[in-house]
């Protein structure tokens, strides 16, 4: 098994709605994080964004916010992740 997972750094506001959404407000704007994987179950996280070295830049007032998938040995498995502006 081999777990994939796809990540980004924002400074918004995370909420984790489900196991495939993530809510991100920021400046009175929201975004809707949605994950699909074409076999199995999706998890949503958010994790702080704290430079894993002395040498790294930090990115305060920044998060992590991604999704996670565990992909037994296949040939192929696809992971989309949808960004959809709120109105």
């Amino acid at each position: 098994k081999c777990l994939v997972r796809w990540t980004m750094c924002t400074p918004a506001t995370p909420t984790i709605q489900s196991r495939d959404e993530i809510l991100l407000e920021c400046n009175g704007r929201k975004m809707l994080l949605r994950a699909k994987s074409s076999k199995g179950k999706v998890k949503a996280f958010v994790l702080p964004n704290t430079p894993p070295h002395s040498y790294d830049a930090p990115n305060k007032g920044s998060v992590r916010v991604g999704f996670h998938t565990t992909i037994p040995n296949e040939k192929s498995r696809t992971l989309t992740v949808e960004l959809i502006p709120l109105l």
